[in-house]
């Protein structure tokens, strides 16, 4: 009732401007299909790029009591990212990929570490700010609250909101209906196309596995990749000795026999002796026949001017350097100095300088000490985990420079269900 006058002529307003008004609380959103938007409503400043309230709309505002935000103004392209109250608005409503993350996140630490652990994470990480009423079920019940705003945003046969909610019934079995998991259990929600596939992953590591399947997972999650076939990780690797030398071998052994399905080994580019063998510039990767398939991992724009790439290397420098609860973090070979192994600005060293002198950019993951002998790097299979199970300060990574190698999976797939159309 208070705000009937106020969207009484807000809705006279948008209506003269060719444009669709709606509001959901105290967020009031302006739509068009015009090419201009309309300035009397708001215009954007050419001076500094902010997004100044047009009078009309302004003078409205003010006449019913109220006032503008300017810090959450903002003007939302079609070819960008356009969001209104948390969901994706452009061609299909959507949630963000942090809120998912999220949610996620906070299943793996309840399932791994229990409730209370992951109660008390999520309070004291997520929600820090604001304050609830922490009864005994409230964290159980903001959790499926989450859940079941996926599904309703993107549907109940989204498999994303699906295994959310299945991961959900095995963790708190008393809130959700068996028969509804019992019907998701049936139901496929995505038939498989004639031609899908199952496609084997190598790669020089346990860690480069972890990160290809959380981007993989990421990028499905934000629509950004869409495979026509099923991806096996080979993550039986204990007993093998990780590196470009056992990749290649591994090619050259399998290449041998015709494979039933492709095999495809993807290499860091830190050793190029074994990048000319194993990947072909001129298609993008390397043929060895019968199924087998290998290529390089592409350079990402941000490392253009960077020869020896590995996985880790797909991350921003910010990214790399993200310190954990023990105030520990990977370090770039350019923060020290290549002969005596001091850090550049901090009272660190390496103990071994050796590690610096490749041209390349390196990660240092090992042997980084501070001024009281402590080690303060982190692992690369730290690293790895962290980012995978969504950890605290780890889940807010950019994933889009890894699109590019699962654009150059989809290439061999394509030329080897070419393959197998032409010998038929």
């Amino acid at each position: 009732m208070i705000c009937s006058k106020l969207d009484t002529q807000l809705q006279r307003l948008a209506k003269s401007k060719q444009c669709i008004y709606t509001r959901y609380a105290d967020d009031l959103t302006f739509s068009t299909s015009k090419s201009k938007f309309p300035a009397r409503i708001a215009w954007l400043s050419q001076e500094n790029e902010t997004l100044i309230p047009g009078k009309d709309l302004t003078s409205i505002i003010k006449e019913n009591g109220f006032q503008i935000n300017d810090l959450k103004c903002r003007l939302q392209s079609r070819y960008g990212h356009q969001e209104v109250t948390g969901i994706t608005v452009n061609e299909k409503l959507n949630v963000k990929r942090k809120y998912i993350r999220q949610v996620r996140a906070v299943l793996h630490a309840w399932d791994k570490y229990g409730i209370e652990n992951a109660e008390r994470h999520f309070w004291e990480g997520y929600h820090k700010h604001r304050r609830y009423e922490k009864s005994k079920n409230s964290f159980r019940s903001v959790i499926q609250g989450r859940i079941e705003f996926i599904g309703s945003v993107k549907g109940k046969n989204d498999p994303i909101y699906q295994k959310l909610l299945k991961r959900f019934s095995t963790l708190a079995p008393d809130l959700v209906n068996p028969d509804k998991i019992s019907k998701l259990e049936n139901e496929t929600p995505y038939p498989k196309r004639p031609d899908s596939i199952e496609t084997t992953i190598w790669t020089e590591g346990k860690t480069d596995i972890r990160h290809l399947k959380t981007a993989l997972q990421e990028l499905k999650d934000a629509g950004k990749v869409n495979l026509n076939f099923s991806i096996t990780f080979k993550e039986d690797l204990d007993d093998q000795k990780q590196g470009s030398g056992q990749l290649f071998s591994m090619c050259e052994q399998f290449s041998k026999e015709k494979q039933s399905s492709p095999i495809i080994a993807i290499f860091d580019r830190d050793e190029p002796k074994y990048i000319k063998k194993a990947h072909d510039d001129t298609i993008g990767f390397r043929d060895w026949g019968n199924g087998v398939y290998s290529f390089a991992l592409p350079i990402p724009a941000h490392r253009e001017d960077k020869d020896g790439v590995c996985i880790e290397l797909y991350y921003r420098d910010s990214e790399i350097q993200t310190k954990d609860e023990e105030d520990r973090r990977l370090y770039l070979s350019t923060e020290f100095n290549d002969k005596s192994g001091r850090h550049l600005s901090l009272d660190l060293n390496v103990s071994n300088p050796g590690k610096l002198k490749s041209p390349q950019l390196k990660i240092i993951d090992a042997d980084v000490f501070d001024k009281e002998n402590k080690n303060v790097a982190l692992s690369k299979e730290l690293f790895s985990r962290y980012v995978a199970d969504g950890h605290l300060g780890f889940n807010q990574f950019n994933f889009e420079p890894f699109r590019e190698i699962f654009t150059r999976i989809n290439k061999i797939i394509q030329h080897h269900l070419e393959g197998l159309g032409s010998v038929s």
